[in-house]
C-alpha cells in the first residue's frame, strides 16, 4: 500500500473546540477542514511528537489521604489527614507526614533508612494504638498506601518500630494518549483499550517530556471521512492528569493510502484459491468477503488480528502470483 497524500495534525491543547474535564486534559479537536477518502482507499493515523508539560503532581486527589485511628485510654479517635498535593521526595514527604501526624496526644516518629528505602514509624506515647486505616478508611479510595510501599489494608503502629515496604514517591509510571478513533489499539493485563500511546516519564519534575517517533506506528481509521478527534491524556491508572493548565502539543500524521497494492483484477473471487481446507485461511478468507479493506490492515489490533492479517497477506501474494503468471502466459 502505497501513500497518495499526507497531512499532519499540530494539536495545542489550549486552542481546541470544547473541554470534556476541568484540568483542560481531554478534549475535542476540530479539523479546519474534513479529511476524507474514496472507495479503494483508506485513511491512516499516527502519533509523530508529543511535548508534555512534567506539572502534574505525584501525589495528588487520587492518593493524598491517610485515615487514622487512634486508641487511648479505651478511646478511639479517627483523623482523616489530607497531605497537600505535590512532588516529594522521601525526606520532604517524611517531614510533612511527622507534621501532620503529630498532635498533643499523638507524638510518632519516623526515621527513613536510606539504604534499602524503607520507613520505621512507631508511636513515642506509651499506652497509645493506631491503625492507618488504608483498607477500610472512609478515604481509603484515594489513601495513600503506595507511597509507603504497602498493600491496601489496614496497618498497626504502636511503641515498636514498625517497617514499611520499599517507598515510591509517586505511582505515575507513564502517560498515555487516547483517541476516539474507532480502535482498540493496546492490549493491557486486563482489558483492550484506545490507547494512541504510550509515554514514558523519563526527566524530572517541572520540566518537559518530550516523545518523537520516525517510524510510528499506523492505525487504519474506520471511516471514509475525519473532522474531528477526541483526545485524552491519562497515567497508567487510566486518571485523567492534572497539568495545572499549563497545555500540551502533539503531532499527528494522517495519510490516505491505495488499499491495493496487489494489483488483484476487479471482481477476483478469493475462493477460487485452493485452500487445503485450513481452518485459519477459511476464516481470512471470510474476513475478505466479509470487508476487503481487512487485506491493508496496516497495524494489527490483538493477536488474533495480527495471525489472520499475516495469512491474509499470504494469500494475497499468491493471488497475485497466479494473476502475473496469467498475464505473462498471454
Amino acid at each position: 500500500m502505497h501513500s497518495i497524500k499526507n497531512y499532519q495534525l499540530k494539536i495545542d491543547s489550549s486552542n481546541v473546540s470544547s473541554y470534556y474535564n476541568t484540568y483542560k486534559t481531554s478534549f475535542l479537536y476540530q479539523l479546519s477542514e474534513s479529511i476524507s477518502c474514496v472507495n479503494g482507499e483508506s485513511i491512516l493515523y499516527s502519533l509523530i511528537s508529543a511535548t508534555i508539560p512534567y506539572s502534574f503532581y505525584g501525589l495528588n486527589k487520587y492518593n493524598n489521604m491517610l485515615d487514622v485511628q487512634e486508641t487511648i485510654s479505651g478511646v478511639e479517635i479517627i483523623r482523616n489527614i489530607s497531605i497537600p498535593y505535590g512532588n516529594y521526595d522521601a525526606i520532604s514527604f517524611l517531614k510533612v507526614l511527622i507534621q501532620l501526624l503529630n498532635t498533643s496526644h499523638y507524638i510518632y516518629s519516623i526515621i527513613y533508612n536510606k539504604i534499602n528505602n524503607k520507613f520505621n514509624i512507631k508511636i513515642n506515647t506509651i499506652g497509645v494504638k493506631s491503625l492507618f486505616l488504608f483498607g477500610t478508611g472512609p478515604n481509603k479510595e484515594c489513601a495513600c498506601f503506595a507511597f509507603l510501599g504497602l498493600p491496601q489494608s489496614d496497618i498497626e503502629i504502636d511503641n515498636d518500630y514498625f517497617e514499611t515496604g520499599m517507598i515510591t514517591m509517586n505511582d505515575i509510571y507513564h502517560l498515555q494518549i487516547k483517541t476516539d478513533l474507532g480502535s482498540q489499539n493496546v492490549i493491557t493485563s486486563d482489558s483492550v483499550d484506545n490507547i494512541l500511546q504510550v509515554i514514558p516519564i523519563i526527566p524530572n519534575p517541572l520540566s518537559f517530556i518530550f516523545y518523537s517517533q520516525q517510524t510510528p506506528i499506523k492505525y487504519l481509521l474506520s471511516q471514509s471521512n475525519l473532522q474531528t478527534i477526541k483526545l485524552e491524556l491519562t497515567d497508567n491508572k487510566n486518571r485523567p492528569i492534572d497539568l495545572n493548565l499549563i497545555p500540551f502539543n502533539i503531532n499527528i500524521k494522517i495519510e490516505i493510502v491505495k488499499n491495493n497494492d496487489y494489483h488483484i483484477s476487479t471482481g477476483f473471487d478469493p475462493r477460487s484459491l485452493n485452500l487445503d481446507d485450513n481452518p485459519a485461511e477459511q476464516t481470512a478468507l471470510e474476513r475478505i468477503i466479509q470487508d476487503p479493506r481487512v487485506i491493508d490492515r496496516p497495524a494489527p489490533y490483538n493477536i488474533n488480528d495480527y495471525i489472520e492479517y499475516q495469512i491474509i497477506q499470504q494469500m494475497l501474494k499468491q493471488i497475485s502470483k497466479k494473476e502475473n503468471s496469467k498475464k505473462n502466459k498471454k
